[in-house]
């Protein structure tokens, strides 16, 4: 199984053209359609930023139990859906580059889905840290 992250240190340089390419062509060929750079160290920082590419058109909803999460789109379009505890739409957002809407915060524990209206939707995720699998939760569809 091919790895769907790589570490980057983007310390002092920024986000070529040549490293977005790149980032678009690994989550392309991969299973989960998904590949993102890690901006952070190591899963223990205190601060997890990731600048993450996805193809999925599948719904993902879910929840951080206990992290908010902030997504800025960088390229594409990417739907962010929010529900509420019965599992009714509570809000639908388009986020688009250089809009109004571009940004959304996600408070801890509310449910959400993200996906790309296009073919793809590249963006900049920030949550805190560490990174703790167990603090997802994928809805039960």
């Amino acid at each position: 199984m091919q790895a769907e992250y790589e570490f980057l240190n983007l310390c002092n340089c920024c986000l070529t053209k040549e490293k977005i390419h790149y980032l678009k062509e690994k989550a392309k060929f991969l299973e989960k359609k998904t590949f993102r750079y890690n901006l952070h160290e190591n899963f223990e920082d205190p601060l997890q930023e990731m600048i993450i590419c996805t193809y999925l058109k599948k719904d993902n909803q879910h929840r951080h139990k206990n992290k908010d999460e902030v997504l800025h789109i960088i390229e594409g379009e990417l739907m962010v859906k929010i529900f509420n505890e019965a599992n009714q739409l509570e809000e639908t957002l388009t986020l688009t580059p250089g809009t109004s809407h571009c940004f959304v915060r996600i408070k801890k524990g509310s449910w959400h889905s993200t996906v790309p209206v296009g073919e793809f939707a590249i963006f900049h995720e920030v949550a805190q840290g560490p990174f703790q699998s167990e603090d997802i939760e994928y809805y039960d569809q």
